[in-house]
């Protein structure tokens, strides 16, 4: 009697490892983006500052530059989304160390948008331009490299 139990309790603590490994599946196994992306990022912030420090005669004009990055990035998601598959919807379903991650991330960002913004209030677009790229660049390497070592031990602990 007591294999028998033994048995069932193995069987469930193994199909409790499957239904976690399922739910985390979406945010642990992801196809890598390539050491172009934290470059990207570095672009598109230095596009960003510099849509905000040109000054174009024409308010059309004005407005199809300030708009650019938000479309830009749109267009990179609609990519992104259909070379994943689908993107995970609801961020609280992320594994506990990936929902830190990202809010540290967040953190980053808001950082450097105020660090950014003072620079260019201050010292004008010559250092804000550069510090957003060189800034946008860094926090996304450093996250996509975290990301990647908590995913590769999320997938070792739940295999």
């Amino acid at each position: 009697m007591l294999s028998v139990m033994e048995t069932s309790r193995e069987q469930l603590t193994e199909a409790h490892r499957a239904l976690l490994r399922a739910e985390a599946s979406p945010f642990i196994d992801y196809p890598r983006l390539g050491r172009w992306y934290p470059f990207a990022w570095a672009a598109w912030a230095a596009w960003l500052v510099t849509t905000i420090d040109l000054d174009p005669s024409s308010p059309l004009a004005q407005l199809a530059l300030s708009l650019s990055p938000v479309v830009i990035a749109f267009l990179f998601l609609g990519w992104y989304a259909r070379r994943h598959g689908a993107l995970p919807r609801d961020g609280r379903a992320a594994p506990a160390p990936l929902r830190r991650l990202a809010r540290v991330l967040w953190a980053l960002a808001v950082v450097l948008v105020l660090v950014v913004v003072g620079a260019d209030a201050v010292l004008g677009p010559v250092v804000s331009i550069p510090l957003a790229a060189v800034g946008a660049g860094a926090a996304i390497a450093w996250y996509e490299a975290s990301y990647a070592r908590i995913a590769a031990r999320l997938r070792r602990e739940l295999a």
